[in-house]
């Protein structure tokens, strides 16, 4: 591969105390993927298995759009991971479809500090293409700064998502459960 791009994101959130605990929480894989991807699109494409479209990505004249599958689970530690299984980029057609290679993996896990309980977990993603033609004359330095800019705004967003929507499940996530038992 011509290129490699890489980024990493790590991320500590306080999670309330409820009347479910938030490790069962994270067994709830469809919801922790919603919550990941803010209002980008998720479907379910098997066991445990998502496929996330990512919103479209601008980098240097190409504007791509990432699809990716990703596997979700909880293992009986309460680590919550995320590992992608398989990966498509629409817009590299274009350029005759370039030898291309994602992996992302991630973990969330729960932890009690200061009597807080907290999540807090790491991702990162590592993507390896064959340059363009149409980009082959452009500096390496200068494909492999936007690039890691690119995969550090993705995970950023991410991110950011997480930071919005993963509390405000859980408490409905919560609410719901006791509607439910009652």
């Amino acid at each position: 591969m011509d290129a490699r791009f890489s980024a990493n994101q790590s991320v500590e959130i306080a999670v309330p105390d409820l009347a479910r605990p938030i490790a069962e929480y994270l067994r709830q894989g469809d919801r922790i993927v919603a919550a990941l991807v803010g209002n980008g699109e998720m479907a379910v494409v098997g066991s445990d298995v998502y496929q996330l479209k990512l919103r479209p990505i601008g980098l240097l004249s190409l504007s791509l759009q990432p699809i990716v599958n990703v596997r979700v689970w909880t293992t009986d530690d309460d680590v919550l991971h995320v590992r992608s299984v398989d990966y498509q980029i629409l817009g590299l057609e274009a350029f005759g479809n370039p030898r291309f290679e994602l992996r992302l993996e991630g973990e969330l896990y729960p932890r009690v500090v200061r009597q807080e309980t907290r999540l807090q977990g790491q991702v990162d993603l590592v993507v390896a293409v064959d340059v363009p033609k149409p980009l082959s004359l452009t500096p390496r330095g200068m494909i492999e700064r936007a690039g890691n800019a690119v995969m550090a705004g993705v995970l950023g967003t991410m991110k950011q998502q997480l930071l919005k929507n993963l509390v405000a499940d859980y408490q409905g996530w919560v609410r719901q459960g006791r509607t439910v038992l009652s």
